[in-house]
């Protein structure tokens, strides 16, 4: 690290445990949880130097997700091939939500469906899924992938299944309404403002109408249609221009 920082020209080290004593490059160690993350490390040592700041930006300044017509890898041989349409589980932390998707699933929108466009769970492993004697086609649990290969599994998507709220960046939502699937989503603050009218939102208390909202999307192309031209048209607003300009102005005041 110290080589590092001199060919770098840096004006110090800052981390945990493991930083050399011994360096001509000021070093500063915290006496931080080890286990903590290094961004949260930083943070808790700002805040105890008096020196946090925080900024809030709009959703209409996010950053914008990357083309969906970018060149996809080859799919991973030792992979089995994602059926032709289906709808896609992608939440962040996918086992902590999985309990209401599938009774969503199971109990209002399944039978409706049936095996012709099945629920693809990604990031879930079969051994997580108990599937209800004749709805097994119904479900397909799917490893992880990474984010490269989001462009082809979105392609085949009919529908986004996100029953969880919106996250601060919010991905998986931003990446479907600017790829233009339709989003079956939760109604609650951070994806209302997220998405605005270009989704079909329901109450977490309510799964019956979360599986209207799926069945919807996957039954009435012209439902389907008109929210993906809405998330279309929000998503367009995202622009790489806008996001440095709010990052910058946010800078800016923290000076202040």
């Amino acid at each position: 690290m110290p080589q590092t920082a001199r060919a770098l020209s840096a004006q110090g080290l800052y981390g945990a445990a493991g930083l050399p004593l011994l360096t001509r490059v000021p070093t500063l160690r915290a006496p931080l949880p080890l286990h903590a993350q290094p961004g949260q490390r930083l943070r808790l040592a700002l805040a105890e130097g008096g020196r946090a700041r925080a900024a809030v930006l709009p959703t209409e300044a996010l950053p914008p997700p990357p083309p969906r017509g970018q060149e996809s890898p080859p799919w991973p041989s030792d992979l089995p091939p994602l059926p032709d349409a289906f709808v896609l589980y992608h939440v962040p932390n996918p086992q902590q939500h999985l309990p209401l998707a599938l009774e969503v699933w199971y109990r209002w929108a399944a039978s409706g469906l049936g095996e012709a466009t099945p629920l693809v769970l990604l990031g879930v492993e079969s051994s997580q899924v108990t599937i209800p004697k004749g709805l097994e086609g119904t479900i397909v649990p799917y490893p992880s992938l990474p984010t490269r290969y989001l462009p082809q599994i979105y392609a085949r998507a009919v529908a986004l299944f996100h029953p969880a709220p919106a996250t601060p960046a919010g991905s998986p939502l931003r990446l479907a309404l600017a790829w233009g699937v339709p989003i079956a989503g939760l109604e609650e603050p951070t994806t209302e403002a997220l998405v605005g009218d270009a989704a079909y939102l329901a109450p977490a208390t309510d799964p019956r109408a979360l599986g209207a909202a799926l069945v919807t999307l996957v039954v009435e192309p012209a439902v389907a249609e008109t929210l993906a031209q809405r998330g279309a048209a929000r998503a367009a607003a995202w622009t790489d221009a806008k996001f440095l300009q709010a990052v910058t102005q946010a800078l800016s005041n923290a000076d202040h």
